[in-house]
């Protein structure tokens, strides 16, 4: 039965790329509503739970600094891998006609 419905996915998908690209777009925007439905309604049912005076409460800022277990270089290797080539989208903008 899972490969029965992989091959109909598969098909029903070929034939939206056959019939055109606007098609394509059209379904991969609804697949997306779809997808993101489930969270939107999750973070609006969750909003009137939220307590902004407890985010601080008994949170020492002396902790944080001065705390020897820090792993800096850990932290700051994670940190730069997680943060790397957002920078290089300013090399695409110049390949851009019309901004």
């Amino acid at each position: 039965l899972p490969g029965v419905a992989t091959l109909m996915l598969s098909l029903m998908l070929t034939n939206f790329a056959y019939l055109g690209l606007d098609i394509v777009g059209t379904t991969s925007v609804g697949l997306m509503v779809f997808t993101m439905l489930p969270f939107g309604l999750l973070v609006f049912m969750g909003i009137p739970q939220i307590m902004p005076e407890l985010w601080f409460e008994g949170f020492q800022w002396e902790e944080l600094v001065n705390n020897s277990d820090v792993h800096w270089n850990t932290y700051l290797n994670t940190l730069f891998w997680n943060l790397n080539y957002f920078d290089s989208v300013s090399c695409l903008a110049g390949e851009v006609e019309d901004p």
